[in-house]
């Protein structure tokens, strides 16, 4: 078990401690995981699990169930609430059962979860790594100003520049695409991304500015977003478990910052 500390880069984010356990594959992490949920359940304390797929939550919940017949479980994924997860898992949040219980979600809900408050009622155990980051691109030789004229690009090295926003409204209207315009669906994940307080966006500066001159050379927008530490801050605790954990791009880059 490797314990690491992240000092956050904005002042008013508390430290965050993470608990990472290196468990290889088929060695029984989500047993124990599960275990220990129940173990924290009966200590009076409420658990929030996120997995990768909505098989595994159900799988868990299993596993919970038959480990603690009398545990509140709430299953909230795309399964269980088909047009509304992430709407209802953060209205939980808000609103929680009164009781100890164990909330079993999936990685992507959790990370889509738009307001997070109260954050310190719940310890955070992630079954797998969660991924470091994620890329979005397109080839979009000619039609890209829809969504590069509302951003500006900052130098941060040779190779790489960060993604500021200078249109929130029209990134907004993208993102959000509530007439269900087929070529803002084409730009809405860049939006998301781009607007996504919990990541930090980059490209690299000679593909794009090739883009953006016309080139013949590049034809593809191409955005990749890091994940930043604040997205596990504010648990009572964060405990995560995968295989070769400390090797993990996540395990990395948190330990750079």
């Amino acid at each position: 078990m490797a314990i690491f500390s992240i000092y956050q880069r904005f002042k008013t984010l508390p430290m965050l401690k993470i608990s990472i356990a290196d468990a290889p594959t088929g060695s029984g992490k989500t047993t124990a995981l599960a275990k220990n949920a129940i173990t924290m359940l009966n200590n009076n304390k409420t658990v929030i699990f996120i997995q990768p797929t909505k098989d595994l939550n159900q799988q868990t919940a299993k596993q919970l169930a038959d480990l603690n017949r009398f545990a509140h479980i709430e299953l909230i994924n795309g399964d269980t609430y088909p047009k509304a997860t992430v709407a209802r898992l953060a209205e939980h949040l808000r609103k929680p059962f009164d009781q100890p219980h164990v909330i079993l979600t999936t990685h992507e809900s959790f990370e889509r979860i738009p307001y997070r408050t109260g954050m310190e009622r719940y310890d955070l155990f992630c079954d797998e790594i969660p991924k470091a980051f994620k890329t979005v691109s397109e080839r979009l030789p000619h039609n890209h100003g829809k969504l590069t004229e509302a951003i500006t690009v900052i130098s941060r090295g040779s190779s790489y520049g960060e993604v500021r926003v200078t249109n929130e409204g029209q990134l907004r209207r993208i993102a959000e695409n509530r007439k269900n315009d087929a070529v803002d669906g084409i730009f809405q994940p860049f939006a998301r991304s781009i607007l996504d307080d919990n990541y930090r966006t980059f490209v690299n500066l000679e593909q794009y500015e090739n883009l953006r001159r016309g080139s013949s050379v590049e034809t593809h927008l191409t955005m990749f977003s890091l994940v930043e530490p604040k997205l596990y801050a504010g648990f009572q605790s964060v405990r995560m478990a995968g295989a070769r954990a400390t090797e993990t791009i996540l395990h990395k880059w948190f330990k750079r910052l």
